[in-house]
């Protein structure tokens, strides 16, 4: 859905740059906090792992 904006294509103005650049900025940093979670819990299941594992 394109808006027309006269015969030439408009850049887009401050907002919307803001509005992708805040979209882009809030992806990466939930991407980062997955994998820093996924890290988080792959060290402790080694560590239960390697403490429980000479018990047996």
């Amino acid at each position: 859905m394109m808006h027309h904006r006269g015969p030439f294509l408009a850049p887009p103005t401050e907002n919307e740059r803001e509005a992708q650049a805040m979209l882009t900025h809030r992806r990466m940093v939930a991407r980062a906090r997955r994998k820093e979670a996924v890290m988080t819990l792959w060290a402790q299941l080694t560590r239960l792992w390697r403490v429980a594992v000479p018990r047996t």
